[in-house]
């Protein structure tokens, strides 16, 4: 797999995507407190996010740069704890699991794929559709790290998250 440090996906990204400036030290130290993996906080040194995908049209994508994008690494101003959407009841058994969740990719289309920051699963992305997202085991993870994740972003504009070969078993 290639690495954000050394393995040229930060180049990668460069090339066809709309890349943000790096995070400042402040906002690197806020996501130090979070407990985010190594490996988004490399990208984060970087870049402050991206937008990724060109598209033709508007159709409820982002504008950055003078071109309409499909998706967004989301700026790390803009990460919220997935239990802080509302979209969990309080009383919710996966209420207290959600709150180790950060939104840190914003598909447009109300949806988000998350990084896991509880302990023992550290770095799992997770794919948060809102209308499944407060039921019981339909929080599916997608792939095990933000580096991996990055990869297939970059590869390609179709929602790999989607497709059943990227989805292991539901844990949440």
């Amino acid at each position: 797999m290639k690495s954000i440090d050394s393995g040229g996906l930060f180049e990668e990204l460069q090339k066809k995507h709309y890349v943000y400036p790096p995070a400042s030290k402040a906002a690197l130290d806020r996501l130090v407190k979070l407990h985010l993996p190594s490996d988004l906080l490399s990208f984060y040194a970087k870049a402050d996010g991206a937008c990724m995908h060109r598209s033709s049209d508007s159709g409820g994508l982002i504008l950055r740069g003078g071109k309409w994008w499909k998706w967004e690494l989301m700026p790390s101003e803009k990460f919220v704890r997935v239990a802080k959407l509302g979209i969990i009841h309080p009383d919710s058994p996966k209420f207290s699991l959600s709150a180790q969740w950060i939104e840190v990719v914003n598909v447009q289309d109300g949806n988000y794929l998350a990084v896991n920051t509880e302990k023992d699963h550290v770095g799992e992305i997770l794919d948060c559709e809102h209308a499944t997202l407060a039921e019981e085991g339909r929080t599916f993870v997608v792939t095990d790290s933000f580096s991996r994740m990055l990869q297939l972003l970059i590869a390609s504009p179709e929602p790999f998250w989607l497709k059943h070969s990227h989805r292991k078993a539901a844990k949440y």
